[in-house]
């Protein structure tokens, strides 16, 4: 399996964009500016939501990433595997060679 780099780094920008997005709301929260408890209620629900799309996205670019490392193990076993059969076989074509 081809790793998906083509997705993985599409997505980056739009995962690094809504983390400062966070990042800044955070820093600028702190200034209530007269706001009633329940506007700063229903800003925390839309940042608690935003949280949660970029956990999900996050989480999707591991799962694929998982994937992908996964894969790449099988494939290096079995190279691992067939060069250690392909070394000794030339040792041993060597070996009849110089008899």
């Amino acid at each position: 399996m081809a790793i998906p780099w083509f997705q993985i780094v599409k997505l980056v920008p739009e995962v690094v964009s809504l983390s400062k997005q966070l990042l800044q709301q955070t820093k600028t929260a702190r200034n209530t500016g007269g706001k009633t408890q329940d506007q700063r209620i229903v800003e925390l629900e839309a940042n608690e939501r935003k949280q949660a799309e970029l956990v999900a996205s996050m989480a999707q670019q591991i799962a694929a990433m998982a994937e992908a490392i996964t894969s790449l193990r099988r494939q290096l076993l079995l190279l691992r595997t067939i060069s250690t059969v392909s070394l000794f076989v030339a040792i041993l074509a060597v070996v009849l060679a110089a008899i």
